[in-house]
């Protein structure tokens, strides 16, 4: 997983009220965001956590993957 490749972001350089808006491509879907955190390093870290989560949840799709976390 590449953030910035593989998972991407393009903000819409609106500010309101502390916030930012923009929309994350993820593997899985697009998400549009508002987040009242500014600057670019959130968007980076906000698509991260996108991408993070769609590759755990695709590994619940793949439940041999998963056999031998349930040992833990």
């Amino acid at each position: 997983m590449q953030i910035g490749k593989q998972a991407t972001w393009v903000s819409d350089k609106s500010f309101l009220a502390g916030q930012q808006k923009f929309t994350v491509y993820g593997l899985k879907d697009t998400y549009h965001i508002n987040l009242p955190l500014i600057g670019e390093h959130q968007q980076i870290n906000a698509a991260t956590a996108i991408a993070g989560v769609e590759v755990l949840l695709s590994l619940r799709e793949n439940v041999s993957l998963l056999k031998p976390l349930k040992r833990v």
